[in-house]
């Protein structure tokens, strides 16, 4: 049986796509701290750095927009 077909997994296929359409999408970051645990770090180029918890990563995702016309702006 593979992983998305338990619950477990399900949950998590959820969480993600949750995600993507609420925060990421929709950027309604307030909804990011019923998706992620507040022990949450993410790792990775995206970033530049660590980010710890909802705050930093809410930071973040503001910051994206600004991050991205920076860098593609001509």
């Amino acid at each position: 049986m593979s992983i998305a077909a338990t619950a477990p997994g399900m949950q998590s296929i959820e969480i993600v796509r949750q995600f993507n359409s609420d925060v990421f999408n929709g950027r309604d970051y307030d909804r990011l701290a019923e998706l992620q645990t507040e022990d949450y770090v993410q790792h990775g180029p995206m970033t530049g750095m660590e980010l710890h918890g909802t705050d930093e990563s809410v930071e973040s995702m503001r910051n994206v927009p600004r991050r991205v016309l920076r860098s593609g702006s001509n």
